[in-house]
This record gives structure tokens, sequence and C-alpha cells, in this order.
């Protein structure tokens, strides 16, 4: 359940609801539990776990209350577990009988809504063709979404950057398909971002992200950035391919950023990791240009000449 829920269901941004019938499930409770919370801290679906004969249904049902997961099929019968189905399912708010209890869950819950978002503040900029790789240490590991994401920051922050694709990959290809992107010059812009196939750009920009995809030995590319982001999971069962990579890396100066990690493990896995770990917000929108600014800003500080125009 733990690596389906850190390698698949980012596959699955769009769904819903998620079913998951615990007597399939070989994690023990702990570890289902936080199976359940890294899938909370990635998508916004509705979770039902099926308790159906269970002997020590109540244990479960207690643990999943406390993190906020309220729709709870129970029901032996199977006349039963379709009504119970039917309402974990329904539009008006699924299953009510365990909501009373996750009252408190909801006024401190390691999930809530995040404030709303400053105001962003532009900046003139002196830097031309500055170079920051972005790498993962897994598969899907958020490489291509963090690349995007930097560059939306960068240019609602009155930078021009750029997002060349340097790994095979060929998710740009997708991209400018679903966006129906047409080319101009060497570049195909998508939401306001050049991007490019090669690293053959026809213009100057105030930075230039490279997506490095995963490796496990830095590429050319990555050695000789000027910024470098590594980014993956960092929960306990994924350490250990963080990190190989580090180590990997051992010679360089690197922004190591842990995605997808719940807010009650954080802390624990920087400590295990013994890492100066920086825990970036979890995103599905390509083009969101104002999230985990409190690790871009640092980065690209030294460029900016004027606080503040317009």
């Amino acid at each position: 359940m733990k690596l389906f829920a850190a390698k698949d269901m980012r596959n699955y941004i769009g769904c819903k609801y998620f079913l998951v019938d615990i007597s399939c499930i070989e994690e023990q409770l702990d570890d289902f539990i936080v199976a359940l919370q890294s899938m909370q801290m990635m998508l916004n679906m509705r979770i039902i776990p099926i308790l159906s004969d269970m002997v020590n249904a109540d244990a479960y049902i207690g643990r999943l209350v406390d993190i906020g997961v309220t729709d709870i099929v129970t029901a032996d019968s199977m006349d039963g577990i379709r009504d119970e189905l039917a309402e974990c399912l329904s539009e008006d708010g699924g299953m009510q009988r365990y909501k009373r209890s996750s009252e408190s869950f909801k006024q401190d819950t390691a999930f809530e809504e995040a404030p709303k978002p400053k105001e962003i503040v532009k900046y003139k900029w002196n830097s031309r063709n500055v170079k920051i790789a972005i790498a993962g240490t897994q598969r899907r590991s958020g490489v291509t979404v963090t690349a995007f994401n930097l560059a939306a920051w960068l240019i609602a922050r009155g930078a021009s950057a750029c997002y060349v694709e340097t790994n095979t990959n060929r998710h740009l290809n997708w991209i400018v398909n679903i966006y129906d992107a047409e080319k101009d010059g060497e570049a195909y812009p998508v939401g306001g971002v050049d991007c490019y196939f090669t690293n053959e750009l026809d213009k100057d920009y105030n930075f230039v992200i490279y997506d490095c995809g995963e490796f496990k030995e830095p590429t050319t590319i990555f050695r000789e950035a000027d910024i470098r982001l590594l980014c993956g999971s960092i929960l306990p069962h994924e350490a250990k391919d963080y990190l190989q990579v580090l180590n990997a890396c051992k010679d360089m100066d690197i922004y190591k950023l842990g995605l997808c990690v719940p807010k009650p493990l954080q802390e624990f896995c920087r400590e295990s990791l013994n890492k100066e770990i920086l825990i970036a917000e979890s995103s599905h929108d390509l083009f969101e240009n104002n999230i985990n600014g409190h690790i871009y800003l640092p980065m690209v500080k030294r460029f900016i000449i004027i606080y503040k125009f317009g």
C-alpha cells in the first residue's frame, strides 16, 4: 500500500474516490495509516476503506477518523455493503455517522487548507541564462511539475524563464499536444512558459530551467548548472534511493527537496536523513505560480536588483 501511494497515486489525479478493502492490505495498521496520509497530501479524493468482517474493525475506525477518513464501510451482508457504499459515494457529503467524531480533527488536522497566498511582488533581475537543473531520485518524483512551477513562479515575478527537456521521458511532447501549442522560433509557448525540446535556445532568458528527469548518477547538465535541485520522496521506505543519489552528488551544492511528505512525518524524515531537506508543498498544476516561494526565493535572491516596481 505504501509503495502504491508513493509510486502510483500520482497517476490518478482526476479520480474523486479511492476504495480500499483492508483485507487485501499487507501492512499493519500504523503503516496503512501513513500510506493514507501520503495520499491525502497528494490528492484531493474521498477515501473509502472497507472493513467488512474484520475482527479489529474498531481499532481501524478510530485511527481512520483521527486522520479525517469518515467514509467507512463496515456492513457484513451484501445488501448492507451496497447501502453503505452508496452513502459513502453520495454527493451530499458522504457517510455522516463518523462526522461528529472527526470535528476535533478539523481543527487540528495536519492537512488543513493552506492560507490564502500573499500578493505577488514583481522584481527586476540581473541575470542572463542562469542554468537551473532539476532532477529526481525516483520515477514520478515531481521533477517536471517542479520545473514548470519554478518557471511560472519566476515569470510571475518579472523574470524571463524557459523550460528545457533534457531527459528521455518525453513528457514535453504530451504537454505540447495537450495544450495545442504552436511553435514560435525554436520554442513552444505553453501557459506563458517557452518550452524547448533541445538545448538550442534562440533567445536569452534570465533563467533556463532544465528538466533532467530521474538519474542515479548526475548528468553533465546537472553538474554544470548554476543552481541544482534534487526532488524525491523522503518517506522512510524511499529514503535509501534519495541517499544513494545524494552520495553520487556529494561534491555539489544542491537544494534538496522532499515532496509529498505528510506533515506528521516531516520532522522525522529530516532527522532520519540528517540532511538539510526543504519540504516542498505538493502541486498538480503545471503553471501554479505562487507555491514554494520559501524555497525558490532564497535560491535566486542574489539576482534581484530592485525589490519592487510597477
